[in-house]
């Protein structure tokens, strides 16, 4: 479901530096309740088919068919920085258009972020399912109007946030960002995000 890669980047502090002198603006069409960035660091495309590489996937991520998609939705879903700051929540979702697989660095030093969760993931307590992978386009509607009761859910599994760490996982899995903290990208819950096939 998933795996955890810690001090992922060998030179953190300057893509943490780098995150934090970024532009950041409410995303035009995405569900996300935190703010993302409008720049990419340079060396986004290689840390891509890094964390492919780590996933043993058989075949490249399509660069150009990501920009091309990042252009057309406005809704970049790799290398961005998102923030997420005190009494801004996410809500329990799966990835269906940004791509199957994500990966999520974790930029907030350890002051701020010691002993939070980093990413729960979920199972629908009535129908036992914890990803949408086996469900046709008629279930998939129909289970989209549960995530908006968290009630029918159940907590299976949860990650510890840590500075410096990458969490790769399956995005058609359930699952959820923790609570935001702070108030501003210096002190607050911030992330950089990779969504891919």
């Amino acid at each position: 479901m998933f795996k955890i890669i810690d001090n992922f980047y060998n030179n953190p502090d300057k893509i943490r530096d780098f995150a934090l002198k970024c532009t950041y603006k409410k995303p035009i069409s995405a569900k996300w309740n935190g703010l993302r960035s409008v720049e990419k660091h340079d060396s986004t495309k290689s840390t891509l088919f890094k964390i492919a590489e780590l996933l043993n996937l058989k075949n490249k991520p399509n660069w150009k068919q990501i920009e091309i998609s990042d252009n057309f939705w406005q809704r970049a879903s790799v290398g961005m920085f998102n923030t997420l700051y005190s009494g801004e929540e996410d809500t329990i979702h799966f990835h269906y258009f940004t791509g199957r697989w994500s990966g999520v660095c974790y930029l907030a030093p350890e002051q701020f972020c010691k002993e939070k969760i980093a990413l729960s993931f979920f199972r629908h307590k009535e129908k036992g399912i914890t990803t949408v992978d086996s469900l046709d386009k008629e279930d998939v509607l129909n289970i989209k109007k549960d995530l908006e009761n968290e009630s029918l859910w159940e907590v299976i599994d949860t990650v510890e946030m840590k500075y410096n760490r990458m969490i790769v996982f399956d995005g058609q899995y359930f699952h959820k960002a923790s609570d935001g903290f702070g108030t501003s990208p210096n002190d607050c819950r911030l992330t950089q995000l990779f969504g891919f096939n």
